[in-house]
């Protein structure tokens, strides 16, 4: 299944004002020739001091790092 160009703007514009820093920077490396620095930057401001990744889920509460977070990451 394709997007019309009018269905991927409003899915673009959904992504830029609503979505993770972390998704935004990925729709921008993956979509406007963004840069991977920005990923690892968005990605770096998520890790715990254990090394895993935290809160990458919208809805997260926990604030240890978790499996999920931490696969999603990579």
């Amino acid at each position: 299944m394709n997007l019309s160009q009018s269905q991927f703007q409003s899915a673009a514009n959904y992504i830029k004002t609503r979505a993770l820093p972390v998704e935004q920077a990925l729709f921008t490396w993956a979509f406007e020739k963004g840069s991977t620095d920005e990923v690892l930057e968005a990605l770096a401001t998520h890790q715990a001091e254990d090394g895993g990744y935290v809160q990458l889920e919208p809805d997260a509460v926990v604030q240890e790092s978790t499996v999920l977070d931490t696969t999603r990451a990579f």
